[in-house]
């Protein structure tokens, strides 16, 4: 949420976001429509191919095995393919990064503008009032003592500090502080009492190694909220993407070690089906040689009788 106290500022930086975001835009929607005719072209790929092991003339077993390669190839190049579209996603993200309102208000106050200046001074105030390790939300909820919640004390101020054993959350009305050296146990039900006075979308006030905190609660937690701040949103997103495909692939790798000892008795059938196959072979050869040998011997032996006659 941008502070309200220098119109003109915001403006700027409005425009200013709202041309980096086209910009970006549309680099990923460029990236996005290449991406999906790469896939509608594996699709067709991967339909010929089954087509052709449909049509093709061999045992169950044996076309099964096909139909399973044909499989695996299409996994490879789908996940390569998705490989390569988050690569060029992340390099859009790299080249054209977010600016927050404060870098913002810094880089403005660094060329020489007071009104920028005036605003980041203004901007330390009201954080410093706020706290320097806090949840808030957009908007100031309905200050309520939280049930099934040991209080330790209130303070003068009104302060409501709650006692979590080693650890406590300072319940100001309009935020949640959480200490320094806070488990993530801790963090994560900071973010659940935020989530429930203030709503879905939370503000973390402090410092970089307090905002990394809160992303990994969030998503280790599985507290489903949207950070205000637009670099906390992005690293949420992407934690979130990456422990998917983290379980994704696990469970892949576990659901195939599964599938094999499921059916030792189908592999089984299997070698035995190819070891007759194979011995079958071996025997037609053979009595195709024993043939050959004897239709040999018997010209050598007409041979001999035409020479002996004449």
């Amino acid at each position: 949420m941008i502070p309200r106290l220098r119109p003109v500022l915001s403006v700027e930086y409005e425009k200013l976001r709202d041309s980096r975001d086209e910009s970006k835009d549309l680099r990923l929607g460029a990236i996005a429509m290449e991406f999906t005719r790469k896939k509608e072209a594996l699709l067709a790929e991967n339909v010929l191919d089954r087509t052709r092991a449909r049509t093709t003339r061999m045992g169950r077993f044996a076309k099964r095995k096909l139909f399973d390669a044909i499989h695996r190839k299409f996994t490879r190049q789908m996940e390569r393919l998705k490989e390569e579209a988050a690569k060029a996603r992340g390099e859009v993200y790299r080249e054209v990064p977010p600016q927050s309102w404060a870098a913002w208000l810094q880089e403005q106050a660094m060329n020489g503008r007071v009104d920028a200046l005036e605003a980041l001074r203004k901007r330390a105030f009201t954080l410093a009032k706020k706290g320097s390790a806090s949840l808030r939300g957009e908007v100031p909820g309905e200050p309520s003592l939280i049930p099934n919640q040991r209080i330790d004390g209130i303070t003068k101020r009104g302060t409501v500090i709650y006692d979590l054993g080693r650890d406590a959350i300072r319940d100001d009305g309009d935020a949640f502080r959480i200490g320094n050296g806070a488990p993530p146990a801790t963090d994560i039900l900071a973010l659940q009492l935020a989530k429930q006075r203030f709503g879905s979308v939370i503000f973390a006030d402090g410092d970089r190694a307090f905002k990394a905190r809160m992303v990994r609660a969030a998503v280790e937690g599985k507290v489903f909220i949207k950070f205000g701040d637009p670099d906390m949103e992005r690293q949420r997103n992407e934690l979130f993407k990456h422990q998917y495909q983290q379980k994704k692939q696990e469970q892949t790798r576990t659901d195939g070690m599964q599938g094999k000892a499921k059916n030792p008795e189908l592999v089984e059938a299997y070698e035995r089906h190819m070891a007759i196959q194979r011995e079958k072979s071996n025997a037609a050869c053979l009595e195709m040689q024993k043939a050959k040998q004897a239709a040999r011997d018997s010209d050598n032996q007409e041979s001999k009788s035409n020479t002996l006659s004449r």
